[in-house]
């Protein structure tokens, strides 16, 4: 997503802030656990413990690049303001490297507010955002959790309206560990917000992961899933060459997030200019399970560059790219007409006419024609062509639609 829609949605975050109150959070109390999950907190407990310590030297063997400032800075107000409340935030050092997933940042906190001190290690990548706050505490009970984390974490307001339920897991002596899961999307790669509390002999290592997709892409102005974020990849696409972007848009996904690096090649693509044959190669030089989504990723590129795309000057090429792949093509052609219709004239209306004459994606140009035709010869026709079984409970809808334009007078001589 481009830096000045994520400036304009960070403006609407904000003044929707200042018009929500604070929800509470919601606790369960758990003093016994199975076998199973017992080894399971365990397990969770001594993961973030090893990961936590595994940052800890690299914050102070490593270098930060330069060019991950911004995006440094920007993670500093997600976590003084956004997501957290610690306005005496103060940074101790930072650390990036290419991972696994791509440009990489490790970042150290300090903090002093009411409900606490002690310091934040922020773990970034491509894919993941997590944080691990450290601070001596004392958890005896309920409400010692409650104060930590209505003292600590944003509840209620955008991006994450968090109002979650939080298991609380003690023994005789007092809380041991407290989790909550909140689910945002079962889409997303990453749509869950988690956070885990593990608290022994008066210290806390507590570890929050927010959805990439839902708070931090927002946060950061940049979509998730990409690896080259020092400097992000719409900059860098800046300066290569058309070869080259098409070179790097061919390289298979390398992440949850498919489409994201694509549509940012694409993006830069559509601002350099193409030829249609440019075009028409962009709509089907793709594997075929992700034909659809291209065509959708295209016609999104051009709008957010600005550009004027009228996408029925190619329906015709692209429809019959779409038959020489025979059936596997169906829901690519079914979504590329799809997108036509938001914007209906002759030329896609004939696409339509001659894919229902060759017989090949008849529920794609039907489709179309039920949502932008006015003529009753199409109305005619649709009302004694032959159809599928499983096309034929459409006919009424498709008719309908056209005779419903027809009668205002909105109908073709």
């Amino acid at each position: 997503m481009p830096s000045k829609t994520i400036i304009l949605l960070l403006l609407t975050v904000r003044l929707l802030w200042s018009q929500t109150s604070p929800s509470k959070f919601h606790y369960e109390t758990t003093l016994s656990r199975s076998t199973i999950s017992q080894q399971g907190v365990l397990e969770s407990a001594e993961s973030d413990a090893v990961e936590y310590n595994s940052l800890l030297a690299r914050l102070g063997s490593g270098i930060s690049d330069p060019r991950a400032a911004t995006l440094i800075d920007k993670s500093e107000e997600l976590t003084r303001d956004v997501l957290y409340k610690l306005p005496s935030l103060r940074r101790l050092d930072s650390v990036t490297w290419i991972g696994s997933d791509g440009d990489t940042f490790v970042v150290r906190w300090s903090f002093a507010e009411p409900f606490g001190k002690g310091t934040v290690v922020l773990y970034d990548t491509p894919l993941i955002t997590k944080f691990y706050f450290e601070m001596p505490a004392t958890l005896e009970a309920q409400e010692d959790v409650d104060m930590l984390l209505t003292g600590l974490i944003v509840l209620g307001r955008p991006p994450l309206n968090l109002s979650p339920k939080v298991s609380l897991f003690s023994t005789s002596t007092g809380i041991t560990r407290f989790d909550a899961e909140v689910l945002y999307s079962e889409r997303a790669a990453d749509g869950s917000l988690t956070l885990r509390g593990n608290y022994r002999a008066g210290r806390l290592l507590m570890t929050i992961r927010p959805p990439k997709l839902h708070a931090t892409s927002l946060a950061y102005g940049m979509l998730p899933g990409i690896p080259e974020r020092f400097p992000f990849l719409a900059e860098l696409a800046t300066q290569w060459s058309i070869e080259k972007l098409m070179r790097e848009l061919d390289k298979p996904p390398d992440s949850p997030y498919t489409g994201n690096r694509a549509f940012v090649l694409l993006t830069e693509l559509v601002r350099r200019g193409l030829n249609e044959d440019d075009i028409l190669a962009l709509f089907i030089n793709a594997p075929v399970d992700s034909l659809a989504e291209r065509a959708g990723m295209i016609v999104g590129a051009y709008s957010v560059a600005g550009v004027d795309f009228d996408l029925s000057r190619l329906l015709p090429r692209i429809a019959t790219a779409y038959e020489a792949i025979g059936p596997r093509a169906t829901s690519a052609a079914e979504g590329v007409f799809r997108i036509a219709s938001g914007r209906c004239n002759e030329r896609a209306e004939a696409a339509a006419l001659a894919m229902i004459e060759h017989q090949s994606f008849e529920k794609a140009g039907l489709r179309y024609l039920g949502i932008c035709s006015s003529s009753p010869e199409v109305a005619a026709m649709i009302s004694r062509v032959h159809l599928p079984t499983e096309l034929e409970r459409f006919r009424g809808v498709w008719l309908k639609g056209i005779r419903d334009r027809i009668s205002q007078g909105d109908h073709k001589k």
